[in-house]
């Protein structure tokens, strides 16, 4: 009788027979199945691209390095119109993209703000709203900081800019009377 000790509850004892006095580990049942022997590390082959696959990616890489994401969607849309399906990315890779698009986007954006242009500005939220709503979808970039303070930085541009111009058709306006 075993008493105190792990008992076998399916019948599989482990290399080391309990005996009445000593009690040792029972193994698991995964330890089990693989007859106790842990495997060597795997090595799993890449899956093999074919060469617009490949230049696909490529091109894609080229244009995130050189942070250009006027050139996503066109790569997108080249591959669509060549009738290849689907991007060739796997879950994990396009979550990648997304993250360094949205990354891109938003230094992008504080880049637009720092250089104090309202046009740049506005160029800057215009590629940001592209990336956002087209592929790859970097959802992101229109709860961020950077877009928001772009956002009010143009809006004060904008009606600064409109209160200059009322304030000199108001001048231009004095100006005349008084001639008269």
């Amino acid at each position: 009788a075993i008493s105190g000790c792990a008992k076998p509850e399916n019948g599989f004892q482990s290399k080391g027979v309990v005996n009445g006095r000593h009690c040792r580990r029972m193994l698991s049942y995964s330890a089990i199945g693989r007859s106790g022997v842990s495997p060597d590390v795997t090595t799993m082959a890449d899956k093999h691209l074919s060469n617009r696959e490949a230049i696909f990616k490529a091109q894609l890489s080229e244009a995130l390095e050189e942070a250009r994401l006027d050139r996503l969607l066109p790569i997108r849309q080249a591959w669509v119109r060549a009738r290849c399906g689907e991007v060739p990315l796997d879950d994990r890779e396009l979550f990648h993209i997304q993250r360094q698009v949205a990354a891109v986007a938003r230094n992008k954006l504080r880049a637009a703000v720092s250089a104090g242009s309202v046009e740049i500005v506005h160029e800057a939220l215009q590629m940001a709203d592209d990336v956002a709503e087209h592929w790859p979808y970097a959802v992101g970039v229109k709860t961020s900081l950077e877009y928001a303070a772009a956002q009010n930085y143009k809006d004060n541009m904008e009606e600064a800019q409109s209160e200059a111009e009322q304030n000199e058709e108001k001048n231009q306006k004095q100006a005349e009377q008084e001639e008269f």
